[in-house]
């Protein structure tokens, strides 16, 4: 028996228990349908598969006839979340995906949160239908849904929207919801695998994407989770190896690392950016040509003012910055409250090249000193 046998034979069983959710009622054989009345009988049996091989036997003006029905029986379905239902909804994505002749009523099909209860967005019946369309009409779709709010719940567009990408080779979309879900579903499968930097190196989205990951909010913790041992199986490591193999600009990198630091964020954030930064390993002409970011870092979390403190006191060394950097970054380290941080800022200032024997005590004297007031405790001799 052929696959398309065993299609029929079985919509045929299933058309006498969905005959209510249609006008069509039962039939002894979908050959002796039309063809619009065998993708409505598909639809509401529920069978995925064979929506694409209906649709090719529809014309344009018999597809867009059908649009009518198949918004009433989306409307009839989206109260229902029956698993019986959960495979209707599925026929029911891909048949209007297939039916809607302009790409903006497409994209607005398929951008639908009432198809819910499965991962659609992987189905190879949605995908070959979306591929049997001009390749324009493809890229349309793909740009409209890229361009999308993140779901706070439910499946994503997004892996078809990259399948649309990849074949395509239309321009990567870089808007947070595409990179976000490139981002999320690279590390995929589990069972062996290569190293993430491995599989970063041959995707053709990577150099485009990667310093776009570098805006996006929430991914500390995604940005610095180990996969294996193995060298490169980190994001900050992989994307530290591609840069200094000219697989992605690093200087774009190092300058968008910097200002995602000064943009502030959650703490973890701040410390997964600011091991990227530490990955790709500035060397101090780099450092010395963005010396104003790296002295606005002194204003950071504790750990981002420390490693600022670190270069800058490294670049005076060398002779790479000029004298009033010290001046600038003892007016904001000196007033910190972090023992280590001012500490270390005095021992700057002592062995700093031309500083004056009292320059730590010029400083120290312009820090806020203790109120003279007494305190509940001192009173009380605690």
């Amino acid at each position: 028996m052929s696959e398309r046998e065993k299609v029929v034979g079985e919509m045929t069983g299933a058309v006498g228990e969905l005959g209510e959710l249609g006008e069509v009622g039962p039939v002894g054989e979908l050959g002796e349908l039309g063809p619009v009345a065998e993708l409505f009988e598909a639809v509401r049996g529920g069978f995925v598969g064979a929506v694409p091989e209906l649709l090719a036997r529809l014309d344009r003006a018999q597809r867009r006839d059908c649009l009518a029905e198949l918004r009433r029986w989306r409307k009839e379905l989206r109260v229902d979340w029956s698993p019986n239902a959960t495979d209707t909804k599925g026929a029911l994505l891909v048949a209007g995906a297939g039916c809607h002749p302009g790409p903006a009523g497409a994209a607005t099909w398929l951008a639908g949160t009432d198809f819910g209860g499965r991962d659609w967005a992987r189905h190879p019946a949605l995908h070959a239908v979306v591929e049997a369309q001009p390749r324009e009409w493809q890229i349309a779709v793909a740009t409209r849904l890229a361009e999308r709010p993140v779901r706070s719940w439910g499946w994503s567009m997004h892996p078809l929207v990259e399948a649309i990408v990849r074949r395509t080779g239309c321009a990567v979309p870089v808007g947070e919801p595409f990179v976000r879900g490139w981002f999320d579903g690279l590390p995929g499968e589990s069972g062996p695998r290569p190293p993430l930097v491995e599989r970063l190196r041959v995707d053709a989205l990577a150099p485009v994407l990667l310093p776009r990951l570098l805006e996006l909010a929430d991914i500390g913790g995604s940005l610095t989770w180990r996969y294996s041992p193995r060298r490169g199986d980190v994001w900050t490591e992989a994307i530290a190896d591609l840069a200094a193999a000219g697989a992605v600009d690093r200087v774009e990198l190092l300058d968008r690392c910097l200002a995602r630091l000064l943009r502030g964020g959650k703490p973890a954030d701040q410390r997964a950016f600011l091991e990227l930064l530490r990955a790709l390993d500035p060397t101090p002409e780099e450092y010395a040509a963005r010396v104003r970011d790296v002295l606005a870092l002194l204003d950071g979390l504790s750990v981002l003012a420390g490693h600022a403190q670190q270069v800058l006191a490294g670049l005076d060394e060398a002779g790479l910055i000029e004298p009033e950097t010290l001046t600038e970054a003892s007016a904001v380290v000196l007033f910190r409250t972090e023992k280590k941080l001012v500490r270390a800022q005095l021992a700057w200032l002592e062995k700093a090249p031309g500083a004056r024997p009292n320059a730590p005590d010029r400083w120290c004297s312009r820090r806020p000193r203790p109120s003279a007031t007494p305190t509940p405790a001192s009173r009380s001799g605690r």
